[in-house]
């Protein structure tokens, strides 16, 4: 990771991961739309979405969850990217960021039991998890995968990863957060699992190193992989702990993952997190100190100077927007002028700044 013009504040400083240049530490984090078509496929709502936020300023803009097969969606509306067809459709959208300056991620994932909701997994689709436990009352029992299904899981993300840079992404992140189906595995309290994908913390982090090992070598050295990262359960002691999610995130890292993308929760249906801005940055900062690994911060983050800080401080080397962003896609821009940062409001928007 190279810091280059450091007369800049460090929100503004640009960084180069492998050899992906951010011109500034601001990201766009993924924000699922609703809004696919029947067939996955980006629509135009999606693409303004992703290049207004491009145009306000952030430096990565993240696809929202995408579902590498049609049994791993959330809902009927989310995007899929698993043949060429769907891949050519996100071309728009990676285009019309790199217009702007921006680079563009697509996050791959799997729900695992968690799948379908509106039918709490009952429906058409076969449900799977890394055992058969429901998610909540009244949710379907899931399957759990053998091992063949799993080394066959790792194969359908390592092919949507592939269609992925053949669709311009410029960065791939493996969605392992938030109770889906490789934080199922890594979580105790989803995995009671009795092979090698169950138990011990190596065990129960084996599929997702696996994904990132393989999709590490499809793409090859130069793409950034990023890892979304669920750092705790809440559900101390049984559940999902920071120390675990610190030794998954140096397994991951020596697979070839280049940034961990930290968030925390979902395994279960109610936690009580201690919500506030920043509230998840103390599992970047530690995973960031121990690992030597770039982190990402995300949660509730909302002021400039809040997030410079954060920057400046080590306590993590990029932000993830989420809800403030869809509240105000020029929030880069306005940082940019509180922290008095010259040549960074499009040239078409300075008579408002």
């Amino acid at each position: 990771m190279l810091n280059q013009k450091t007369d800049l504040p460090p929100l503004f400083r640009p960084v180069k991961i492998r050899e992906c240049i951010l011109k500034n530490r601001v990201a766009m984090s993924a924000m699922c739309q609703y809004s696919a078509d029947s067939d996955g496929k980006p629509t135009a709502w999606h693409q303004v979405h992703w290049e207004t936020r491009a145009v306000g300023g952030v430096a990565l803009v993240m696809s929202e969850a995408t579902a590498i097969s049609p049994e791993g969606r959330l809902t009927l509306h989310d995007l899929m990217l698993w043949n060429l067809d769907q891949a050519e459709s996100f071309r728009i959208g990676t285009e019309l960021v790199h217009r702007h300056g921006a680079k563009f991620g697509i996050q791959l994932g799997h729900c695992g039991r968690k799948s379908w909701p509106a039918s709490k997994g009952h429906g058409e689709y076969r449900l799977v998890s890394s055992s058969g436990m429901a998610f909540d009352q009244g949710w379907k029992i899931p399957d759990a995968l053998s091992v063949a299904e799993i080394k066959m899981l790792v194969e359908q993300f390592v092919t949507s990863a592939s269609l992925a840079i053949q669709a311009g992404a410029d960065v791939i992140e493996i969605h392992a957060a938030h109770g889906y189906l490789l934080h199922q595995f890594l979580s105790p309290l989803s995995n009671i699992r009795q092979d090698d994908y169950g138990g011990s913390l190596e065990n129960r982090a084996r599929f997702a190193v696996d994904v990132v090992r393989a999709v590490r070598n499809t793409v090859g050295v130069d793409i950034p992989v990023f890892v979304r990262l669920s750092c705790t359960d809440w559900a101390e002691p049984r559940g999902f702990v920071l120390s675990e999610a610190v030794d998954a995130a140096r397994l991951l890292a020596d697979a070839g993952a280049d940034v961990v993308d930290c968030s925390s929760g979902g395994t279960l249906p109610v936690t009580s997190p201690p919500l506030r801005e920043g509230y998840q940055l103390p599992f970047a900062e530690m995973i960031r100190r121990e690992v030597k690994v770039i982190t990402a911060g995300v949660g509730l983050l909302e002021h400039p100077d809040f997030c410079n800080e954060a920057i400046e401080t080590g306590r993590c080397d990029l932000v993830m927007l989420g809800r403030e962003l869809l509240r105000n896609p020029y929030w880069t821009l306005q940082a940019a002028r509180h922290l008095a940062v010259p040549d960074v409001i499009p040239r078409q928007y300075l008579r408002a700044f």
